[in-house]
Formats: structure tokens, sequence, C-alpha cells
């Protein structure tokens, strides 16, 4: 009874707690062969507040590129690195969630975009790349080398997870607040998000229920879903008790944009019982039920002075107190855990590096601070496993009560208005005719003056004070004022199902222009390319690729003076040329080249090359270790080479592109074939 998976792109979005660093590319050493007076420059750009359209310049890095490196007589230019990962983890804030909240809401604090401009000095122009999007969070020292720039776009495109680490199959009492959190960092973008909820009943009857939605969320916003067993709270049946419930988001029309997590309720009495509330690595907050016993200690801090006493005086202290202040801890042991107990006892890491704690309590959110700093997380063998942990409450005691929740008081009413303007987009980024305000401001309403301090937040759904979207007089819906350029471009894949005797070519990938819109210029770009690299897939090719005959005819418009390289196999093979007079490359596919005129991609296909007519021209081979190959180049349909040879130890060869006495002409398309023999 789970909803189907909808088909969605995630788009990338950098993590800001992982290292972030930027390459100015070296400026060609033919130009400046002198290096010594070399200055680059990064500028970045941020959102002027959460939600802005506008952006405001940081303070310009400048830094020098690195020296050049010399190997097997391959020079290497490397450029400048910047590295600014802490510096736009600054502009990013935690949320958490409101207490005991039972909504959905979108949470504009905890992603944002950013540009850059580089520029090198001397006589260089300031070059603007393309907007970029950043995450408070980060994954560990072992995994963010692999995993940091792809995670939430390559990991989600598989896992659609929440973000959190927390063990799947989680047990849950009755009140119990608890929360997930999601990006939707996606495309197309879902114009209403929901909670979707499977439950399962005692006797196994079970029933798909919508307890909550949100419109007009924007891409990139964070979700936070409050999960607990509250949200079944209109579902209950008596006679027939709820055991378990799996949750989910879901869009419109109820395709599945995220994971699948399992609660069970846990209705059994627990004499001793606390929630923690804590954030985690991917800044959503989880929450850590404490089923062990517990204590709490204060301890008390006294200033005193002395004063005279009067001669007469029986009963007058010398001594008095001028101040004391309490400090209040408190020490709780988890109890035994009863499911995934490896999985949670590594999980609790999470508790130790996490950045903000808070005691769940009938009256609100008590902020706490964790003074435990060292935890045994794996150990060998184990079987029931319980860990302790000390808390201080963060706000000092100073007097003692000890009263009920305090009701509503009455104050001096006052509202929120809106400022700005945000554009309402559909789920292809073009306007739908609305629009809402970016920012909220709190006023008095008696007089409408602005509430003092002056307090502002960004307009987001599911706030409480959120304003809905209305209506813009003279925009069309469905127009854009940056529509998405059309994209007509092969896969990296070939076809892998041909006929016997038949080569596997690229698919066509064809994406019509202003498919897609955005409010920035490269944001419907970006979502045409997104969906480009949803197609470039293996089964794609294999479903509208090509199957050709005799591939090395081919058709293409060749400059005059030039001559075409294709590859049947681009990531096996690549071509380079030789200055004759210092024997380093000098244009070419392959790796290490410095930057200049012809010089591509490493392995990338279908390039025009200068007809140059001597030795020089190289190419390399990649394969399978220690294994024969044949390697055959064709030009204009005709073999001009055709070699049976073993690939070295290290899976590579280097041949001449050609044998001698044969000429390149202007026009000439060359076909490069290896296999495995």
């Amino acid at each position: 009874m789970i909803d189907p998976i909808a088909t969605i792109t995630f788009l990338p979005v950098q993590l800001s707690r992982n290292r972030i660093v930027h390459t100015i590319d070296a400026v060609d050493p033919a130009v400046y062969p002198d290096r010594s007076d070399l200055r680059y420059l990064l500028t970045l750009q941020v959102p002027e507040f959460p939600q802005a359209s506008t952006f405001v310049p940081l303070p310009t890095l400048e830094g020098r590129e690195k020296p050049p490196v010399t190997f097997a007589g391959v020079t290497t230019y490397e450029g400048a690195f910047f590295e600014f990962d802490s510096i736009l983890d600054g502009f990013l804030t935690l949320q958490k969630p409101a207490h005991a909240q039972a909504v959905l809401s979108a949470l504009a604090t905890l992603t944002m975009p950013y540009k850059l401009t580089e520029q090198v000095l001397p006589g260089g122009d300031a070059v603007q790349r393309d907007v970029k999007w950043i995450m408070k969070g980060g994954l560990t020292e072992e995994d963010a080398p692999g995993w940091a720039e792809r995670f939430l776009d390559g990991y989600q495109a598989s896992a659609r997870a929440f973000l959190t680490w927390q063990p799947d199959e989680k047990t849950v009492c009755p009140g119990q607040e608890e929360y997930l959190y999601f990006l939707l960092n996606c495309s197309p973008m879902p114009t209403e998000v929901r909670l979707r909820v499977e439950i399962t009943r005692a006797g196994g009857s079970r029933s798909v229920a919508t307890p909550l939605s949100l419109k007009n969320v924007s891409p990139y916003q964070v979700i936070c879903a409050p999960v607990g067993p509250a949200i079944l709270a209109g579902y209950q049946l008596s006679g027939n008790p709820i055991r378990k419930y799996r949750v989910w988001l879901a869009d419109e029309s109820n395709g599945r944009i995220s994971q699948v997590r399992t609660y069970y309720i846990d209705s059994r009495y627990r004499r001793n019982h606390r929630q923690i509330l804590f954030s985690n690595s991917l800044s959503g907050f989880d929450t850590l039920r404490l089923v062990g016993s517990g204590s709490e200690t204060l301890k008390v801090l006294r200033t005193s002075a002395e004063r005279e006493k009067p001669a007469d005086a029986v009963d007058f202290s010398e001594l008095y107190i001028t101040d004391a202040v309490g400090e209040r801890t408190l020490t709780v042991t988890t109890g035994f855990f009863e499911k995934n107990a490896r999985k949670t006892l590594r999980y609790l890491d999470e508790l130790l590096l996490a950045r903000e704690w808070y005691l769940i309590t009938e009256k609100g959110h008590l902020p706490l601070e964790l003074l435990t700093t060292d935890l045994v997380d794996h150990e060998d063998d184990s079987e029931l496993v319980s860990r302790q942990f000390i808390f201080r409450y963060v706000n000092q005691q100073l007097n003692y009560s000890q009263l009920p929740v305090a009701p509503r008081q009455a104050v001096r009413p006052t509202g929120w208005r809106g400022v700005g303007l945000m554009q309402i987009l559909n789920a292809l980024g073009k306007r739908t005719g609305k629009g809402r305000p970016i920012l909220l401001q709190k006023y008095y309403l008696d007089d409408e003056s602005l509430y003092k301090p002056l307090t502002q937040k960004p307009n987001s759904p599911g706030d409480p004070d959120y304003i809905e979207a209305l209506p813009i007089a003279g925009v069309t819906p469905g127009s854009t004022p940056f529509p998405s350029a059309a994209i007509s471009r092969p896969t990296s894949f070939v076809r892998s199902n041909c006929p016997t005797g038949q080569v596997g070519g690229p698919a066509t990938v064809v994406i019509a222009a202003g498919k897609y819109g955005g409010e920035a210029a490269g944001d419907a770009d970006r979502l045409a390319e997104a969906e480009y690299a949803s197609l470039n897939t293996q089964a794609y090719a294999d479903q509208s690729g090509s199957c050709t005959l005799s591939p090395e005819i081919y058709d293409w418009a060749v400059p005059n003076g030039h001559w075409h390289y294709r590859a049947g196999q681009p990531t096996k093979l690549s071509v380079h040329h030789s200055n004759p007079e210092t024997l380093q490359p000098d244009m070419g596919n392959s790796y290490g080249i410095a930057p200049g005129p012809y010089v591509f991609a490493q392995h990338s296909n279908d390039k025009d090359f200068p007809v140059i007519n001597d030795i020089f021209w190289l190419m390399f081979t990649f394969g399978t270790p220690n294994k024969a190959h044949r390697i055959r180049v064709f030009r204009n349909g005709e073999i001009i080479k055709n070699v049976t040879f073993m690939m070295n130890s290290d899976g590579y060869e280097l041949h001449f592109l050609y044998d001698s006495g044969v000429t390149l002409n202007s026009g000439d398309k060359l076909y490069l074939d290896l296999k495995a023999v």
C-alpha cells in the first residue's frame, strides 16, 4: 500500500560542514611565462536575507596559484585553490521544531544559493560562475571525499533519505515528539507535499491516510514533518489499537518522493521516561527516548558578605547572602536497546557531535548542554547495551517554584505583515501568476507601528503566521524571465543490446527550449541539465540508442583545415599531439595537458583537431591489464591502423595514431575502435 515512486531528479547541493574548494584555472603559460605577479581573486555573493533574490558580495578572497608540477616530463599547472565552507556555514542557521509541532513546515534558513566571481590580475576580466546551492550539514571525514559533492543528488536518487542517520524501525511511545526533515532539491518540484501514513492495527488490518499536507513550497527548502504518534489521533479506533505505522512524503499525485520509515508504538507503562531533542549532522532534529533510570542534581554557588552586628541584636546575622545561582544537572541512562542495538549504539555518536540539545517537557523544550564527552560506541559480541549521559540545564536557576503550565497572558496585540514579493512557480519553474511576501515583519495591531525590537522572519509555508499567495496582476501563468535553452545531446552510454553484427551508438536526449523556467539566469538551465542527467543512463541508451552496421562511416561537418576524432569507446581511448621541440603534449584529450587551444577534457569525444602531418600524433588505450586487445583506426571508413597487442600490467598502452606513410587531410573523419580479444 506504499505509494509508487515519483519520477523526479535530485539536483546537486553542497554540504557546508565539509570542505568546499573552488579552483581558478591557471593562466596559459604561453601568455604569462612569468608567474610571479599573477593574483587570483574570488568574490562570494550570498542572498541579502533568506529567500531573497538579491545578492550581496562578501570581501574578496585573494590567492596565489600552486607551483607547477613536472612529472615524467609533463608539467601541470593546477591554478589557485580557495576554501570557503566555514564562511558560508556561518550564514545558515539551525531551526528547531516548535514545541509539540503538529503541522508540516518549510524551512528557509538551512539552505541558500551563492555565486562566485573569478578574476585574474593583471588584465583578466571578472567571470561569474553558475549559482550553486549549499545546505547546513556534513559527512564524516572518511565519507566526505567520495560523497560530499554527490550525497544530496547522487545518493538521494536511490535512497531518497530523510535528513537523519537514526536506525529505521524505531520504537516510540504515545505522546512522543518525533520529527523528520527532507530537502526538496528535486525536479520537477511538487506543488504540494503530503505526509502519508500506512497504519497497521492489531490483527494486521492496514489503511493509508494523509494526516498533513503543505502547498506552495519552494525549491531547495527543507520540510520539517512531525511523525510522532500524535499524527494518528484522528485515526484511532476503540478496541483496535494501532501497533505500528510507516511514514513517507508524497507529491500532489501521491507519488512517493522520500524513503519509507517504520515506527512501532510502545504502550507499555514505563516508570522512567524522558525525551531529548538534538540536532544531527544533517541539521535535522532527532529524538532520543530515554527509559533508563535517571537523577537530577542541583548545585548552588552562593556569594556572601559580612556586615556589622548591632551590640544589642541577638538574632542579627553578620553573614548575609548577596547572590545564589543554581546549576542543575541531569544524569540519565538510555535503558537497554530493544531493536538495532549495534546500529543504535553507533548512532549515539550523533548525540555527542550535536550542536543543540533540549529536554522535551510539557512546558516546552528546555535547553541543555551535554557534559559527557566520550562514548564507547562499539563492543564486540555485546548483547544488552545501555549508556549513561550527563546534561546540564543551560538556564540558571535563581529561585524555586512548582507551577503548572502558565495560561496565555494578555499583551499588546501584535501581528505579522508581508515584505517583498516572491513569485510562486510551478513544477517546471515557471510562474503560476501568484506571489507571496518574502519576509514577515512583526508590528503592533493598535497603531500599525513596528514591533520593538525590529523582528522579522522568512514567510515559509507551515509557519503559523504564513501569508498565503495571491494572484499578481499582469503576470501570465506559464511565463518566465529566464527560459531554459534547448538540449540535443547524445548520452555518454551506447546501446548494449543491438543485434549480432551491429554496433550500438548513443541515444540523443532532446529537451525543447523553454521547457523549464527560472527567476534567475541559469536556474532553468540547471533544471534542463538535471533532466538530461536523469536520462543519461545505460537503460535509456538501451531503449533509444542507435544500432549501426558500420559505425566507422559517419557524417560530420569538419571545419576547413581540420580532421575529426571519434572513438567507439570514449572512456578507453585518448589522443594527443606532442610538440616536436619539447616533446610535451600541446593538444588532445589526454590527462595532464596544459590549458591551451585544442585541449579538451580527458576521454571527451567528437573533437576537431588541426591537420598537422608529423609522427607526433599518439593515442593511449586503456583496458584489462595483461590481456590481449585490438585497436583499429579508420579514416573515412578505411582502416589505416590494425594492431593486436597485450595491455601492460597497469592497464594501458601508448601507440602512434597512424602508421608511417599515412597523412591526414582536411575533412578526414577518424574512428577508433578498441576491443579485447
